[in-house]
């Protein structure tokens, strides 16, 4: 999973990298939870699979992992690596999570959620690691490798 989501992200950067933005490092980033059983868990197809997915969560421990690429397209250096978290979900109701699907909050989103927005919908989540990694860019390391990078804390380029 790790090698497969830095993978994903080298390619959202070398596309970023191929528009044009060649004096800017750019950076891309992928996200994906991985079941109990190891089977990968991706963006839900529609509806349905989102609430498919959801549930299978429900009082089942599962790991998110998050890749990302630093990619400088005038020197040719790149750095990539991942960053992984634990989660455990409570009991979340049917009605919760149809409520939430029919919200389409999910669309676009790894295992179908954002973490801090169930956070604050009041879903009982509990998570080791960088909650930042679950939602999908691991702010600490990333900010780490930047400073690594000669690239200043709120500077933008």
């Amino acid at each position: 999973p790790d090698h497969w989501v830095m993978a994903l992200a080298y390619l959202k950067a070398v596309g970023g990298a191929d528009a044009g933005l060649s004096s800017s490092v750019v950076l891309g980033a992928d996200t994906i939870c991985i079941a109990p059983d190891g089977s990968l868990v991706g963006q839900p197809r529609d509806a349905d699979h989102a609430q498919e997915i959801l549930r299978s969560f429900v009082g089942v421990p599962h790991s998110v992992v998050t890749g990302v690429a630093l990619i400088d397209p005038a020197t040719g250096r790149r750095e990539l690596f991942s960053d992984g978290a634990s989660v455990v979900w409570g009991d979340v109701s049917n009605e919760e999570i149809e409520s939430y699907v029919s919200s389409g909050q999910w669309q676009g989103k790894a295992g179908a959620y954002n973490l801090a927005e169930r956070l604050d919908a009041g879903w009982p989540i509990e998570y080791e690691g960088d909650p930042t990694s679950i939602m999908g860019l691991p702010m600490r390391r990333l900010s780490d490798r930047l400073q690594a990078w000669g690239i200043e804390r709120g500077v933008a380029a």
